[in-house]
C-alpha cells in the first residue's frame, strides 16, 4: 500500500512532465517555415539573414534565395535583413512557403566599409572615405584596379599617362604634396601594406576598394599616409553550396585619335617653301618645276623619291599633286589589336569553412606594333572557424606577367619622308636608309631585330589568426608577404635602329623585392547602458623590405640568335652593376572610437613610427589625428522630418608623413673613380653627397570638414568635403658654399599647400517595377601651391618652382602669333632680330630684347577640376549604362616634330608662307599665325617650344554598355543560375581642343589611346 502511494506520489508527476516535454518537442518539430527572399526585380537575395523574432531560430538564404527552419509556434514574426536592403519584419501565419521581397536601402547607411585596421558602418564614419565596389571596377576592360577606379571617387585624380599595354596609371589623392619624393598613395591589400602598385592584381578578384583621403583616416598609417591610402579587399568565400562563375570578354582595339601628318604632296611643298626662304642660295621659285626639284638634296638623294616626284608632273610640266604616290609611316605603325580577359572562380563553404579559388588570364596587344602584355593569375582565399574562440584565414595570390615592351613605333617613324619606301617590290622591309638620309633608319626593322622583354612574378600573401579573449577583447595577428622577382632583357640586332648596321648588343637585368610584415592587434568593443559604445584598437607592427638588382650590358655579340642568353660571349662588356637596399619599419598605434546615442561620434588615434632610414636620435616620429561627427538626423528636432533621411556633419584633423627618404640617405652616398698610380690602376672612393643625420619625413597637416546628406528616403544622397592640407619639411637640395666640398645638401625645408572641394551625388531618378534609372555624379576642385622654398618665399626658376604656383608648371616664352609682312615698322625696332614669318614672342618688359626675364608661367600639368557621371538604366532584363569623365585646367606640351627645314616630316600645320605677289611685285603671305615659315638655313625655328603648350582639358565618353540577362525560366533546366551577355564601347569619344594623340595619355606623339569594342559574358552555375 505504501509502495503504491509512493509510486503515485513520485512517478505519476514525472510521467506527466515527460508527456509535456514530448508533446512540446513534437509541436516544435511540426512547425516549420520555408520560403524565398527576393529583391524588387525578382532576383533571389543570397545570404540574407532570416530569424524568428525574439529567438535564435533562423537560417541564411541559399544560392536560390531559399530558406527553411523550425519555429516555436504556428504564427510568428520573421525578421529579414541583408546589407544593402531595408530590414523587414514579416508576419507568418502558417500559410506554407512564403515569398518575402526586400527593398533596396538607398541610403546604405549600414553598409560596411573597410577602414584602416578594421571595418565600420557607413553611418559611423568620421573621416573622408570613398568606397568603390567590385561591380563598378568590372564595368571597364582595365589592366589594373587603379585604371578601373578612374572617375569613381571624388578627389582622386587618375591619369593614364601612356596607352602602352602594361603601363601603370598615375594616381593623386588631393593633389601633389612633394617636390622631389613620390606623390603616389600607399596601397594596402587585405590589410597588408605593399611597396609597389596593383598592376599584377586582377580587378575581377577585388570585392571593394576604399580610398582614405583625409588625415583623420590616414594617420593610422603614419609615415606612409600623407599621399592617401588605397585599401583593397579581395573576394572571399561564402556560406552555401558551391557557386561557379565565369566572367570574360573579347574585343578589338583601334586608335581613337591619330595625328594628321603632312602627306606626300604637302611635304614636297614644305621642302620647296624652306628652299624659298633661304638666304644662302638662289631661292626656289613660286611655281614648281621638275628641274628645280632635281636640285634639292632631300629629293635627289634617293632615286625612288625623285622618281615619284617626276610622276606628279604631267606632259606639259605642270605640277599635279594628286598624282604623287606616298606612304603613311605613322598609319603603318598602327594595327587593330585584340584584347581579352577570362576569369573562373569557385566559391562556397559551410558555417565554419568558407573558400574561394579563382584563375584569371588577361591579354592585350598594343595598337602600336611590337607591344603586348599577358598576365596569368591565381588566387585562393579561405576563412576557417576552428571553434568559437579561434578563427584563421588567408589570401594567397600568384601572378606572372609577360610583356613585350617595344618602343613607340608611332613616334619613331614620324620624321621619315612620306615619299620614302617601307617595303621593296617583293614586300620585304627595305634595309637601306629611308630617303638615303644618314640620320634616318627604317624603324620597322625593329619589329624583328629588337626585343625588349619584361617578365615579372609576384606572390602576395596575407594571413591572419583571430582569437576571442575574455572581457570582450579580441586578438588578431596578421602576416604579410610580398615577393616580386623582375626580369628585364633587351636585345638589339645589327638591323635595329639602335645598332644601324653595327654588331648586336644586349642587356640582361634582374631585380627582386621582398617585403615581410607582421602585425599584432588588440580590439575591445563594448556598449555601456545602451547609449555608450567604446571601441579600442592597439597595434604593434614590424615591416622589412629588401631590394636587390644586377645588370650587365654587352655589345659586339658574335651571333644574334643567342639574344641576351649568353652575354659572356660578347667581345665588349659595356657595364656591370648591382645594388642592394634594405629598410625596416617598427610601429605602435592606438585608436579610440566612441559613439554616444548613435549621434555623437569621436575617433582619436596616434601612430609612432620608427624607421631605419632615419639617423640615430631621429628615428621615431609621432603622427596624431582626431575626428568628430554629429548625426544631426537622429536629433529630436529632425527625426520626424520625412524628406530628410540622413544628415551628418564631420570635422577631422591629423598629421601624416611621406616615406620620402631613400635608405642610407642620411649617411651620404659614396662614389668611386679610377686613376693611375704609377704603373697600377687604382680604385678610389670619395664622398658624393654630404651626410645629414637630421633628415626626417615630410609631414602633412590636414583639416577636413564634411557633410553627408540624404533626401526622400535616400533617393538623393551624397557628401560634400572641404579640406586644407599643409605639407612641411619638404625634402630639398640646399645650396652650399663651394669651400664645403659639396654643391648642396638635402634638407627638410619648404612648404606646399593644397585646398579643395569634393562633391559626391547619388540619385535614384526613376524606380518602378520594370524600369530603374540611377545616376552617380562626382566633382572635385583642388588648388595646389608652393608656399615656401629653401630660400624662403623666393622662386627657383632653375627647377621651375614658383611661390603661389603648383609643383609642375610650364615656364617658357609666350608666342603671340607670327610676324606678318605689314609689321615692318614694328620689326625695325627689333634691329633685324626678327623678320616676317618668324614666331612673335611677347616682350614682357618692353625692352625690345628677348631674354630669360620674358618667360611666363604658361600652365600646369595637373587638372584643377575633375568630374565624372555614371548613368544606369534597367528595363526588365535589359541594362544600359554610360560613363563620362573629364578633367579641366591642365596644360600639355605637344611637340609636333616641326624642324620646318624640310628635312623631316611632322604633324600637319598651316605654316606661314609666301603665296604670290601683288600688282607691284610685293610678296603676299597666307597670314598664318599657327607656325613659322620653313627655312632650310635653320635646323629648328627659334622659340619653337613656345607653340607647344596647349590646353588639355577634356570630357570623355569613357564607356557605353548594353546588356541582357536571360530569364531564369530558360536557364533552370540546364543548371545555369545566371547568364548575362553585353556589348561595350570604351573611349567612345573625347571632346578636347588638344591636338595630340590624347589629352590624357602623355604629350607629343605618345601611343594613341585605343577605342575598344567588347563582347562579354557573365555566367553563374
Amino acid at each position: 500500500m505504501n509502495k503504491t502511494k509512493t509510486f503515485k506520489r513520485l512517478h505519476l508527476p514525472m510521467l506527466v512532465f515527460l508527456f509535456c516535454v514530448c508533446t512540446t518537442a513534437l509541436s516544435y518539430a511540426q512547425h516549420m517555415v520555408s520560403g524565398v527572399v527576393k529583391d524588387v526585380t525578382g532576383e533571389p537575395v543570397i545570404g540574407a539573414n532570416v530569424v524568428e523574432k525574439g529567438t535564435t531560430n533562423g537560417s541564411i538564404t541559399d544560392i536560390d534565395g531559399k530558406f527553411s527552419f523550425s519555429i516555436s509556434q504556428p504564427a510568428v514574426t520573421l525578421s529579414v535583413s541583408y546589407i544593402g536592403y531595408q530590414p523587414q519584419d514579416y508576419a507568418y501565419k502558417g500559410q506554407g512557403s512564403v515569398i518575402i521581397t526586400l527593398k533596396e536601402d538607398l541610403q546604405n547607411l549600414d553598409e560596411v566599409v573597410v577602414v584602416g585596421y578594421g571595418v565600420a558602418k557607413k553611418r559611423d564614419l568620421t573621416g573622408s572615405v570613398a568606397s568603390v565596389k567590385g561591380e563598378k571596377l568590372k564595368e571597364t576592360a582595365s589592366l589594373s584596379a587603379v585604371q578601373a577606379m578612374q572617375g569613381r571617387a571624388a578627389g582622386v585624380t587618375i591619369i593614364q599617362t601612356s596607352a602602352k599595354p602594361g603601363e601603370e596609371a598615375s594616381i593623386r589623392v588631393r593633389g601633389n604634396r612633394s617636390l622631389k619624393a613620390t606623390n603616389e598613395p600607399l596601397y594596402v591589400v587585405d590589410g597588408i601594406p605593399i611597396v609597389v602598385g596593383l598592376n599584377e592584381l586582377s580587378p575581377s578578384d577585388i570585392e571593394s576598394i576604399e580610398v582614405l583621403k583625409d588625415a583623420s583616416a590616414t594617420a593610422i598609417y603614419g609615415s606612409r599616409g600623407a599621399n592617401g591610402v588605397i585599401l583593397v579587399t579581395t573576394k572571399k568565400g561564402k556560406e552555401g553550396r558551391v557557386q561557379i562563375d565565369y566572367n570574360g570578354y573579347v574585343g578589338v582595339q583601334q586608335a581613337a585619335r591619330k595625328i594628321e601628318m603632312f602627306d606626300g604632296a604637302e611635304w614636297v611643298e614644305l621642302v620647296r617653301e624652306a628652299n624659298r626662304a633661304t638666304s644662302k642660295t638662289t631661292p626656289y621659285p613660286l611655281v614648281p618645276t621638275l628641274d628645280w626639284d632635281k636640285k634639292i638634296g632631300y629629293f635627289n638623294a634617293d632615286p625612288n623619291v625623285i622618281g615619284k616626284i617626276e610622276q606628279a608632273y604631267d606632259e606639259a610640266g605642270n605640277w599635279c599633286p594628286e598624282r604623287l604616290p606616298y606612304n603613311s609611316w605613322t598609319d603603318e605603325a598602327l594595327r587593330v589589336a585584340p584584347i581579352h580577359n577570362h576569369e573562373v572562380s569557385v566559391r562556397g563553404g559551410t558555417e565554419k569553412l568558407k573558400m574561394l579559388a579563382s584563375a584569371t588570364y588577361f591579354g592585350q596587344d598594343g595598337i602600336v606594333k611590337g607591344q603586348d602584355y599577358r598576365r596569368y593569375s591565381v588566387r585562393v582565399n579561405f576563412d576557417w572557424t576552428l571553434n568559437r574562440f579561434v578563427k584563421v584565414g588567408g589570401s594567397t595570390s600568384f601572378s606572372h606577367v609577360d610583356r613585350n615592351n617595344g618602343s613607340n613605333l608611332y613616334s619613331d617613324v614620324k620624321n621619315v619622308y612620306p615619299l620614302a619606301d617601307i617595303y621593296d617590290t617583293d614586300g620585304r622591309l627595305i634595309t637601306s636608309r629611308p630617303g638615303n638620309d644618314p640620320q634616318l633608319w627604317n624603324q620597322f626593322l625593329n619589329l624583328d631585330n629588337m626585343k625588349k622583354e619584361i617578365k615579372k612574378d609576384r606572390f602576395l600573401g596575407s594571413y591572419y589568426l583571430d582569437v576571442t579573449l575574455p572581457f570582450d577583447i579580441k586578438y588578431r595577428s596578421n602576416v604579410g608577404i610580398d615577393i616580386g622577382p623582375w626580369y628585364g632583357n633587351e636585345f638589339y640586332g645589327a638591323l635595329s635602329s639602335d645598332r644601324s648596321g653595327s654588331p648586336a648588343r644586349a642587356v640582361n637585368a634582374r631585380d627582386n623585392r621582398r617585403m615581410y610584415t607582421w602585425e599584432n592587434l588588440l580590439f575591445y568593443n563594448k556598449t555601456f547602458k545602451k547609449d555608450h559604445t567604446l571601441g579600442l584598437t592597439f597595434l604593434q607592427s614590424i615591416q622589412q623590405e629588401t631590394y636587390e638588382k644586377s645588370e650587365i650590358k654587352v655589345k659586339d655579340l658574335p651571333y644574334e640568335n643567342q639574344t641576351w642568353n649568353n652575354v659572356g660571349s660578347a667581345q665588349t662588356i659595356e657595364s656591370v652593376s648591382s645594388d642592394y637596399q634594405r629598410w625596416n619599419l617598427a610601429s605602435f598605434m592606438g585608436r579610440v572610437n566612441y559613439n554616444y546615442k548613435d549621434r555623437y561620434l569621436l575617433t582619436v588615434s596616434a601612430r609612432y613610427d620608427g624607421s631605419s632610414r632615419l639617423a640615430p636620435g631621429h628615428k621615431w616620429v609621432l603622427f596624431p589625428s582626431a575626428a568628430l561627427a554629429w548625426r544631426v538626423k537622429e536629433e529630436s528636432f529632425l527625426k520626424d522630418v520625412d524628406c530628410l533621411s540622413n544628415l551628418k556633419l564631420r570635422l577631422g584633423w591629423g598629421i601624416t608623413g611621406n616615406t620620402a627618404i631613400d635608405p642610407y640617405k642620411t649617411q651620404g652616398s659614396l662614389e668611386y673613380g679610377r686613376y693611375s698610380y704609377g704603373s697600377n690602376g687604382v680604385l678610389a672612393f670619395y664622398q658624393k653627397e654630404m651626410p645629414n643625420p637630421n633628415l626626417s619625413w615630410e609631414k602633412t597637416e590636414q583639416w577636413n570638414a564634411g557633410i553627408d546628406f540624404g533626401f526622400l528616403n535616400g533617393r538623393i544622397g551624397g557628401s560634400v568635403d572641404l579640406y586644407l592640407q599643409n605639407t612641411n619639411d619638404l625634402l630639398m637640395d640646399r645650396q652650399l658654399p663651394i669651400v664645403s666640398g659639396f654643391g648642396n645638401v638635402t634638407t627638410n625645408i619648404g612648404q606646399i599647400r593644397n585646398k579643395g572641394l569634393e562633391v559626391t551625388l547619388n540619385t535614384v531618378n526613376i524606380d518602378t517595377k520594370d524600369f530603374k534609372w540611377t545616376t552617380d555624379f562626382m566633382f572635385s576642385v583642388n588648388k595646389e601651391e608652393i608656399v615656401e622654398l629653401y630660400n624662403g618665399k623666393v622662386d627657383d626658376e632653375g627647377n621651375k618652382w614658383f611661390i603661389g604656383q603648383p609643383v609642375k608648371v610650364f615656364y617658357d616664352y609666350k608666342a603671340d602669333g607670327i610676324w606678318q609682312l605689314e609689321d615692318a615698322a614694328e620689326l625695325e625696332k627689333w634691329g633685324g632680330v626678327f623678320k616676317p614669318g618668324d614666331i612673335k614672342i611677347v616682350d614682357r618688359n618692353g625692352d625690345y630684347k628677348i631674354t630669360s626675364e620674358d618667360r611666363f608661367i604658361l600652365g600646369h600639368e595637373n587638372p584643377t577640376v575633375t568630374l565624372s557621371m555614371s548613368n544606369y538604366f534597367n528595363y526588365k532584363d535589359f541594362d544600359f549604362s554610360f560613363f563620362l569623365n573629364g578633367a579641366f585646367g591642365q596644360t600639355k606640351s605637344f611637340d609636333r616634330g616641326w624642324s620646318l627645314n624640310g628635312r623631316y616630316n611632322g604633324a600637319k600645320v598651316n605654316y606661314w608662307r609666301i603665296i604670290g605677289e601683288d600688282e607691284n611685285g610685293n610678296p603676299i603671305s597666307n597670314r598664318s599665325n599657327e607656325a613659322p615659315r620653313p627655312n632650310i638655313d635653320y635646323e629648328n625655328p627659334n622659340y619653337i617650344s613656345s607653340l607647344y603648350k596647349e590646353d588639355a582639358s577634356f570630357l570623355r565618353i569613357g564607356q557605353v554598355t548594353l546588356g541582357y540577362t536571360l530569364p531564369k525560366t530558360l536557364l533552370q533546366n540546364v543548371g545555369i543560375q545566371k547568364l548575362r551577355v553585353y556589348a561595350t564601347v570604351q573611349n567612345a569619344h573625347v571632346f578636347t581642343g588638344y591636338s595630340g594623340t590624347d589629352p590624357e595619355s602623355g604629350g607629343d606623339f605618345n601611343e594613341p589611346m585605343p577605342r575598344t569594342y567588347l563582347f562579354g559574358v557573365n555566367l553563374s552555375f
